[in-house]
């Protein structure tokens, strides 16, 4: 009967197993990552400790319950916080991307400007006669503008809101940018651009 303990030896629950349990609870029902960690890793050292401990110590199930739970509330705060950080990084994005083409825009704009003073205040009647002026052709196209064409924007004209350029509809969620005559560039609304 070697490995086995004495029969008067009392068998005691082991502590981490205990433990294991109880953060893997916890990090079910409201501290997440915070105790699922360390209930996964006491859980383990727990089950080592049990089988090296010659029958003397028991609460291998607790143990393995431990490892379960804080490892389903590993999986589900993972879960939860990839929920909330995409919508939110989708959003960085299109302001970057909003970004981007508002210095696109004023890149063009003020090429505008500088042709309409060359010219005697007479505006240019196509994009093509400002291409020189701005120099970069990436300039020409939006970020978020999927589909590839000679620009993603428009020179508006006898436009008495003072607008010289917008962009073409589709490319941002929920409105576009417009440069106005005085080389402003900003966001309007879909409601302000129709």
């Amino acid at each position: 009967m070697e490995g086995q303990p004495p029969a008067d030896v009392v068998k005691k629950t082991s502590g981490l197993a205990i433990a294991s349990l109880v953060l893997g609870i916890l990090a079910l029902l409201c501290l997440g990552v915070f105790t699922a960690i360390p209930a996964i890793i006491l859980g383990i050292v727990a089950l080592v400790k049990i089988n090296k401990a010659a029958g003397t110590q028991t609460g291998q199930g607790l143990a393995i319950a431990g490892l379960a739970t804080g490892g389903v509330g590993m999986i589900f705060t993972t879960a939860i916080l990839a929920a909330m950080l995409v919508p939110a990084m989708l959003h960085g994005r299109e302001m970057a991307r909003r970004a981007a083409c508002m210095d696109n825009e004023k890149h063009i704009a003020v090429a505008y400007l500088q042709y309409a003073q060359a010219h005697n205040g007479q505006a240019p009647q196509s994009l093509d006669e400002l291409r020189k002026l701005v120099g970069n052709d990436q300039a020409f196209h939006c970020p978020g503008d999927a589909v590839p064409g000679p620009s993603s924007y428009v020179l508006v004209t006898g436009d008495s809101s003072g607008i010289i350029l917008r962009e073409q509809p589709g490319h941002h969620s929920h409105g576009g940018n417009v440069a106005y005559q005085d080389g402003r560039v900003v966001f309007q609304p879909d409601s302000a651009t129709e």
